[in-house]
């Protein structure tokens, strides 16, 4: 499979503001949360109500779900580090499963979220 761009992965790297009713929406309907004034969504949704629906290529063939997490600080090291390793996991591993990567953090930047 190849790695999905456009307006799915836009969405992927977006920190969304909590708007009012956003958090009883996202919650009452499983698909994401708001935490400190932020939401969130939980994969495989994507959008600013979580209203999108991202799918791996393989879900429809599994008889579970899965994700692959990571966690990273904004410190420059880290993210140098997560940038080497997204793209070899996804050429020595993901590629062939197409599993959700989630990247939990502890604040990154605007510059290093598009990164």
């Amino acid at each position: 499979p190849e790695r999905r761009e456009g307006p799915l992965r836009q969405w992927a790297t977006m920190q969304l503001p909590e708007l009012p009713g956003t958090r009883y929406f996202l919650e009452s309907s499983g698909r994401g949360r708001c935490v400190r004034d932020f939401c969130e969504c939980f994969p495989p949704f994507r959008g600013p109500l979580c209203e999108l629906v991202d799918p791996g290529e393989f879900d429809d063939d599994r008889n579970f779900s899965a994700v692959l997490h990571y966690l990273t600080s904004d410190d420059p090291v880290d993210i140098a580090d997560i940038q080497q390793s997204l793209p070899r996991l996804w050429k020595q591993y993901n590629g062939r499963f197409d599993y959700p990567v989630v990247i939990f953090n502890d604040g990154l930047s605007e510059e290093h979220r598009r990164r």
